[in-house]
C-alpha cells in the first residue's frame, strides 16, 4: 500500500495484488492472542499517515494494528486485487510474466512487497519427536488453551520467544526455554524508550550498504510491548521460574540434548545491554542532554555457574518432566521460490540495492535492511518505495 501511495502521488498506473481477500490478513490471522508490537505506537509512520491516537508511548496490540492498516487503506484506496495470488514470475524480455490464481499476467515493472516472514522456520530435528508431543510455531501459535495440559518447551529466547513464554507463566505453566541468541535491552532507560534512544544514537535510520552477514542475522532484543510494555530477560525469567537450558541439540526419543553454552549466552545478553545504555550516557553527556539519572536497581549480574532449579541439565527426558508441548520460537525464513530468476544470492535473500534488483524492472520492498534498520517496519515504509517509484517512473520516462 505504500508503494501503491508513492506511484499514485507520481501519476504512475499500477495494481496491487493482494492473496487474501481483505488488509491484514497476515497480522489478524498469524500472530496469537496477545500479540502486541514491541514498538512504541509512535514508531507507526506509514507515508502521509502517522499514528494519531492518544497513547504515543503505548503498543499496539494485534486488533488495533490491523484497524491502523484498514485507515490506511481507506486513506490511500489502492487498486486493489484480493484474492490473487502470485505462483510464478519471469522475464519475457521486455516485461514480465506474472502466473497468478487469476490468470496470466504482464508487466513492464513488478514490485515484490511480500515482506519478509514467509516461512515458519522450524529445526529438523522436529521429526525426531514422537507425534503425543504437541509442536507449534508462533505462526499457528495463539494461546495457552490449544495446548494440552502440562509443561512446555520453548525453543528460542528472542521477541516471540520472551512473550509466549509470559502467557504460560500466566497460565501457571511449568516452562522450559532453550536459550537462543536474544540480546537484553531495557524498555525505557533515562527516562525514554529503547527506540526514541536507538533513533537519538542515529541507528534506526543510518543507511546501510552493502548489509553485512552481522547486520542482517543480529540477535533480535528481549523486548515487550504487552503487559504495558517491559525489557524481559533470562535473570526475570529465571526468578519467575523458569527452567532454562542451552542450545537445544536434538532428539532421542523424548530425551533432549542441550549445549552447555547457557551461562555464554546470558553473559553475551547481559553485556549487550550494558554496551546500549554507555553509549546513551555518552549521547546525553556530549550533547548536554536533559535525562534522569541511570537507574540501577535492574542489574547485570549473571546468573550461577551451578546449581539452582532453573538451571537444566544437559540432558533431559520431557516425558518425565511432563512436557507435552514444544513450541518453535526459532523465527522465519524467506521464501521467494516463485521467482523464476537468478537474483537471490546464496541464502535466498534479493540481491538489490535499496530495492533495486539487477533486473530491470524488478524492485523489492518491505525487507529488513532493505536500506537501513527501519526498512521492514512501519517506521521506514516511506522512503523505500519513495525511491522506488521514482526508480519507475524515470524507467518509464514520466520522471525527468
Amino acid at each position: 500500500m505504500s508503494v501503491s501511495y508513492r506511484l499514485s502521488q507520481r501519476g504512475l498506473d499500477h495494481l496491487v495484488l493482494e492473496r487474501h481477500d481483505h488488509v491484514g490478513h497476515s497480522w489478524s490471522h498469524d500472530r496469537w492472542d496477545s500479540f502486541t508490537l514491541v514498538t512504541p505506537n509512535w514508531f507507526m509512520q506509514l507515508p502521509d499517515f502517522p499514528y494519531a491516537g492518544d497513547r504515543p508511548d503505548a503498543f499496539l496490540p494485534r486488533d488495533e494494528i490491523v484497524r491502523y492498516l484498514e485507515g490506511f487503506h481507506d486513506f490511500v484506496r489502492p487498486p486493489m486485487h484480493y484474492g490473487t495470488e502470485v505462483t510464478g514470475l519471469q522475464n519475457a524480455g521486455d516485461h514480465y510474466l506474472l502466473d497468478t490464481t487469476a490468470g496470466q499476467m504482464r508487466a513492464r515493472n513488478v514490485v515484490v512487497a511480500t515482506g519478509f516472514f514467509h516461512r515458519a522456520r522450524v529445526l529438523d530435528m522436529a521429526t525426531a519427536l514422537p507425534p503425543d508431543i504437541v509442536q507449534l510455531h508462533p505462526y499457528n501459535y495463539k494461546n495457552p488453551g490449544q495446548l494440552p495440559d502440562g509443561g512446555v518447551l520453548i525453543v528460542g529466547s528472542s521477541m516471540s520467544g520472551i512473550q509466549i513464554c509470559e502467557d504460560f507463566l500466566e497460565e501457571g505453566r511449568s516452562v522450559y526455554m532453550a536459550v537462543g541468541d536474544g540480546h537484553r535491552m531495557p524498555r525505557r532507560y533515562r527516562g525514554r524508550d529503547v527506540f526514541a534512544w536507538l533513533a537519538e544514537l542515529g541507528l534506526v535510520t543510518k543507511p546501510v550498504d552493502p548489509v553485512t552477514h552481522a547486520e542482517r542475522y543480529a540477535p533480535s532484543l528481549m523486548l515487550s510491548g504487552a503487559r504495558g510494555g517491559r525489557g524481559l530477560n533470562l535473570h526475570y525469567f529465571a526468578a519467575r521460574g523458569v527452567h532454562l537450558a542451552g542450545k537445544l541439540l536434538g532428539f532421542d526419543g523424548t530425551r533432549a540434548f542441550f549445549d552447555d553454552d547457557l551461562n555464554r549466552k546470558i553473559a553475551e545478553s547481559d553485556a549487550a545491554s550494558r554496551t546500549f545504555k554507555s553509549a546513551v550516557d555518552t549521547l546525553i553527556l556530549d550533547h548536554g542532554l536533559e535525562a534522569p539519572g541511570a537507574d540501577t536497581s535492574n542489574t547485570d549480574e549473571g546468573l550461577p555457574t551451578e546449581g539452582g532449579p532453573y538451571l537444566v541439565p544437559d540432558v533431559l527426558d520431557l516425558r518425565e518432566r511432563g512436557i507435552t508441548s514444544v513450541i518453535w520460537a526459532t523465527g522465519f525464513a524467506c521464501d521467494y521460490d516463485w521467482i523464476r530468476m537468478p537474483v537471490l544470492d546464496e541464502r535466498g535473500f534479493p540481491r538489490q540495492h535499496r530495492g533495486v534488483s539487477g533486473a530491470p524492472g524488478l524492485y523489492f520492498c518491505g525487507q529488513h535492511w532493505l536500506h537501513t534498520f527501519a526498512s521492514g517496519g512501519f517506521h521506514g515504509l516511506g522512503d523505500d518505495p519513495a525511491h522506488i517509484s521514482d526508480h519507475i517512473g524515470r524507467r518509464l520516462g514520466a520522471i525527468a
